[in-house]
């Protein structure tokens, strides 16, 4: 009896390894900076996709370089937003590619489409033409089997045991999970970047991608979560950061009223919104383009604003978007908000939504009918709240789908995750 009071230092000390073991779990969150705002150059101003959670959780951001025309990058040591590394072509790469796109045509007979990464006649004549009209624009068709070669040779020399990333079972997920599988070492999962309909084609026929899904996908939002949890790989909730990562800085800003009304735009309604924008001559319009849309908005009764969402919130009455990440901004700071749901597919949760419109016209015809802007806004619903888990909770969910993959995962020689170039 005299030994027990040693042997708990004992076991507190060999749970306290455990926990610094858990805590020095590498991971790394992939980036391009082919991705606006944020270029590589803008060391004052967070990654466009990942915001400031890498350094929420103390891990490094790795940025592949696809965009070198500006000349130069960030200096790694000057960035604000956590520890930078960066991944870039080498001499040869071009050769290695090209056998990539090769085999992946090759793969694409077993494992589906996804493996082509974008390639295909439909894209080539797009980059033949844009070449043409544009008069020597960069013919970019196997952009995504270059960064697959550039980021699986940095992933084999950086051996992290965990990979995360967005665009998820796209042609850009897809390169990074490649990339990993050639790597051979580190795991990879994918973080959703922002609510996904049911029915999205993408998310569709995963079984048929065996090895080359991801070892898991981190939800968004916990409504996303449980919408997608029968997919065939583990699921887990993941948060984000985008938008929300600006807002202690809101009360920093002029406070100065600009407007009635603010118009966000989504990637995919743009083209709709300055078409009846153009109908209506007779209004003054406030508009903040998504970053990705930024031409077509010299228009007379345009004013357009570049400030960052927290610049412009509490200078305008209120704001209509039809783009998820200004909602889940809005949804955080408890502001109402006119809902639109125009072209581009939208899996937010709408359980609080009274009413949603599915173009500026609507908008504009009820309130010419006499009801005001305040009689058409909602409250963002709880459920689409993205703030991120604690680092435990998030270390915990990542160890749960390794486990998870360790233990289903069918033993596979190293040339066979490999494919040709794997040790360029």
């Amino acid at each position: 009896m005299e030994d027990e009071p040693s042997s708990v230092p004992f076991l507190q000390n060999l749970m306290d390894s455990q926990r610094v073991e858990r805590d020095d779990l590498d991971v790394v969150y992939v980036t391009s900076n082919r991705f606006p705002p944020w270029n590589g150059l803008l060391i004052h101003d967070a990654d466009h996709i990942w915001a400031d959670l890498p350094a929420l959780y103390e891990k490094n951001l790795l940025i592949y370089v696809e965009n070198t025309t500006n000349g130069k990058l960030i200096a790694p040591e000057s960035y604000e937003f956590g520890q930078v590394e960066i991944a870039s072509s080498q001499r040869g790469d071009g050769v290695r590619t090209f056998f990539l796109v090769l085999y992946g045509a090759v793969l694409s007979l077993k494992y589906g489409p996804k493996l082509l990464l974008g390639f295909s006649p439909t894209t080539i004549f797009e980059r033949f033409k844009y070449a043409v009209l544009r008069r020597g624009g960069a013919l970019k068709i196997s952009r995504y089997h270059r960064a697959s070669v550039v980021l699986a040779r940095t992933l084999r020399q950086r051996s992290p045991d965990l990979v995360i990333f967005h665009g998820e079972f796209d042609a850009w997920g897809t390169a990074i999970v490649w990339a990993c599988r050639r790597a051979r070492k580190p795991k990879c999962v994918a973080q959703q970047h922002y609510a996904m309909p049911l029915g999205t084609a993408r998310y569709q026929n995963l079984e048929r991608l065996g090895r080359y899904r991801p070892d898991g996908l981190l939800c968004i939002s916990k409504h996303e979560e449980t919408k997608w949890r029968n997919l065939p790989l583990p699921v887990g909730f993941g948060g984000s950061r985008r938008g929300l990562s600006g807002l202690d800085r809101i009360s920093e800003g002029s406070t100065e009223r600009l407007g009635e009304l603010l118009i966000l735009p989504s990637v995919g309604d743009t083209e709709q919104l300055q078409a009846e924008i153009v109908l209506r001559p007779d209004i003054l319009f406030h508009v903040r383009p998504h970053p990705s849309r930024l031409d077509g908005w010299d228009l007379e009764n345009v004013i357009v604003y570049e400030q960052g969402l927290t610049e412009l919130f509490g200078r305008f009455d209120l704001v209509a978007t039809s783009s998820p990440s200004p909602a889940v901004v809005l949804t955080a700071l408890g502001q109402p908000f006119i809902k639109m749901r125009g072209k581009q597919a939208d899996g937010s949760c709408d359980c609080s939504e009274r009413r949603v419109f599915r173009s500026l016209t609507e908008i504009l015809e009820v309130v010419e009918s006499g009801e005001s802007y305040y009689d058409l806004a909602v409250v963002g619903c709880e459920h689409n709240r993205t703030d991120p888990p604690p680092k435990e909770s998030w270390i915990e969910t990542l160890e749960g789908m390794l486990s998870r993959v360790d233990a289903t995962s069918p033993i596979e020689s190293p040339e066979n995750l490999s494919g040709p170039g794997s040790r360029d």
